[in-house]
């Protein structure tokens, strides 16, 4: 399949259903902002590059970036998200059960096209983003993260700085009890 063609069938059933629920697009990819949540489905951006691939990455606004910039820019860069998924299983992102899966060796979660089913493939991705993405934020709330963060036995230094960062988001004025699960 050419990029051309990938571009129209992906914008026809993921990228302009999903700007219904709150995602712009961002580049190739597709970015979300809501109520403090930053979520990005990230796609390969060379042309030349096939077979494309997919990833959802999830972190907050609360989140320092590597060069301790908060808010952080927006980044491609996947090290830089805590939450790293297969677009195709964001469902799963929906429910109270998901479970932290650290990514931090320049491996991570991807939906790979293949050139016999992309439609198909983008069709299931799109429809795993509709049902999860207007909940994604009190599903994948910060004190879920940092909970989640939290129960690994040895983090990384980058979990740690992540940690570091929800704790302080969570202990500001206004902000939800960390002991307890967040609801909304």
């Amino acid at each position: 399949m050419r990029a051309d063609s990938f571009n129209s069938v992906f914008n026809s059933v993921v990228g302009t259903p999903l700007t219904h629920v709150g995602f712009e697009p961002w580049g190739k990819s597709l970015w979300l902002e809501d109520r403090g949540l930053r979520a990005a489905l990230l796609r390969t951006e060379l042309r030349s590059t096939w077979p494309f691939q997919l990833t959802l990455v999830i972190g907050h606004s609360c989140l320092r970036d590597f060069q301790d910039r908060v808010p952080a820019t927006r980044s491609r860069n996947v090290s830089e998200w805590p939450i790293k998924w297969r677009p195709s299983q964001a469902r799963s992102l929906g429910t109270d059960h998901w479970s932290y899966e650290p990514w931090n060796l320049g491996r991570y979660p991807q939906d790979t096209m293949d050139a016999s089913s992309v439609e198909a493939q983008l069709a299931a991705i799109g429809d795993a983003m509709l049902d999860v993405g207007p909940s994604l934020h009190r599903f994948v709330s910060p004190n879920n993260v940092l909970n989640r963060l939290r129960q690994q036995q040895a983090p990384a230094w980058c979990e740690v700085r992540w940690i570091e960062d929800y704790e302080r988001h969570l202990a500001a004025p206004g902000q939800p009890r960390m002991d307890k699960p967040y609801r909304s």
